[in-house]
């Protein structure tokens, strides 16, 4: 009985757990770099969100995790000669 409460303690924590840690991460992180973008501290910040964000899963992680942005720069064109 205590093996399958220990096995049901871990999968809580890896489903809600450190999905919600690594979304929290993540937001501080984004809240920094509008702050400060070249700071050491939010480079710091960015690499750990981005490890919790590995380390997530199930259905939790899937809704918290952010989608990645395309940015197009618009602009004048450049000329090869």
């Amino acid at each position: 009985m205590a093996s399958l409460r220990r096995r049901a303690t871990r999968l809580a924590v890896a489903t809600v757990a450190v999905p919600v840690a690594a979304w929290g991460i993540e937001e501080v992180a984004r809240r920094a770099e509008a702050k400060d973008p070249k700071s050491a501290t939010t480079k710091r910040l960015r690499q750990v969100a981005d490890v919790a964000s590995g380390f997530s899963r199930g259905p939790v992680a899937d809704r918290l995790r952010t989608r990645q942005r395309t940015r197009v720069k618009w602009g004048e064109p450049e000329i090869h000669s």
